[in-house]
């Protein structure tokens, strides 16, 4: 009985000690099936954040693939837009080139003609010059005397005349119709005329002259055209001094005579003999030209001009000079030499015109009678 029974308790023993070990090697079990199943689940949730985020990116990069390809078509748009405007470009660059080649040309030919136009309006300058009364001539007729002309461009349209016939001398300044190459034509047909009429004008005074003188150039357009306007024509003063009776017979066209006598005091004394209010040419209330007498005398200092002086513009006003100044000055002037006259006038017309330009031809001759 007692070794059945301490088997039974070996055994029972033997029992529990396994059971305790089973039991343990369960509980480690069951513990490292539930870190198992937690590091599962961590594996889990990291795979499916892991997942979830190679989506997103996934998606991210469908989105900019997307917009890459959109880009993609809107750089070839506008490659193929920049492409036509390139030719575009260079039709136009073609075209300009033609054009440039052409202005280039036109240039050329534009230059060359005002080389030759420059060269004969030069030539007609000499032509011009040669015609009107050289200063020799001048100082023999009148000693004491002076002309300062002053054209607008090379050529121009007033001028003067001069001529000695028999004991009288012509002496005449006008200004015609236009300045540049018009005003030279003019200017040079208006001295043809002046002498064509002194060869057959039977008596020589001043408003026959100029009568005779406006007849021909009526005549003389009326000719050419059949017509003549109102605008053709000249201004003129003109005065025949008879040397030996000590007379001068003064007409005006327009423009008149100014005439400076000294006193026994030395005293300027200032007279203007006024012209007729009507042109060389054609005026609707035209009438005969009226004469004026002028008894002269030694020292006696007389001047002739057309309207380009006083008609300057100057540089500090938009006012011309006008006639009451040009009067003051040839006052303030007369007692000087005829050269000094001169320079003075031109002087004073310099600082008054200033940077502007001149407007007119300028053209005032003075004679002392000696």
């Amino acid at each position: 009985w007692l070794i059945p029974h301490g088997y039974s308790i070996f055994i029972t023993s033997i029992f529990f000690i396994l059971a305790s070990e089973q039991a343990t090697v369960f509980k480690l079990s069951v513990l490292r099936a539930f870190e198992l199943q937690k590091m599962k689940d961590n594996l889990e949730d990291l795979v499916n954040v892991r997942t979830a985020k190679i989506e997103q990116q996934k998606n991210e990069l469908q989105e900019k693939s997307k917009h890459l390809m959109e880009l993609n078509v809107r750089l070839s748009e506008k490659s193929e837009e920049i492409n036509q405007q390139n030719e575009e470009l260079q039709t136009i660059t073609d075209s300009l080139r033609d054009i440039n080649k052409l202005l280039s040309e036109q240039k050329n030919n534009v230059e060359r003609k005002n080389e030759q136009i420059f060269s004969s309006i030069n030539y007609a300058s000499k032509i011009q010059k040669a015609i009107l009364p050289s200063s020799e001539l001048i100082n023999q007729i009148m000693p004491e005397s002076f002309i300062l002309y002053r054209q607008k461009e090379i050529i121009g349209g007033d001028f003067y005349f001069a001529k000695v016939i028999g004991k009288k001398i012509v002496l005449a300044v006008a200004d015609c119709t236009g300045h540049g190459v018009p005003g030279a034509m003019m200017s040079m047909f208006g001295i043809a005329l002046i002498e064509d009429v002194l060869d057959k004008v039977e008596t020589l005074k001043s408003n026959l002259i100029l009568d005779k003188l406006r007849e021909r150039l009526k005549k003389a357009f009326a000719e050419n055209d059949g017509s003549h306007s109102q605008k053709d024509g000249m201004d003129i003063a003109l005065c025949v001094y008879d040397t030996e009776i000590q007379n001068m017979s003064f007409a005006g066209a327009n423009n008149a005579l100014y005439r400076v006598r000294f006193d026994a005091e030395n005293t300027p004394e200032f007279t203007e003999f006024k012209a007729d209010t009507m042109p060389i040419g054609v005026y609707r209330k035209e009438k005969p030209f009226t004469e004026n007498e002028i008894d002269v005398q030694i020292g006696d200092f007389y001047y002739l001009f057309s309207d380009g002086y006083y008609s300057q513009l100057g540089e500090t006003t938009t006012n011309p000079l006008k006639s009451k100044k040009f009067k003051e000055l040839i006052i303030e002037n007369s007692a000087f030499a005829p050269e000094i006259q001169k320079q003075n006038l031109d002087e004073f017309l310099e600082i008054w015109q200033g940077k502007n330009d001149q407007t007119d031809d300028i053209l005032v001759a003075g004679f002392k009678i000696i």
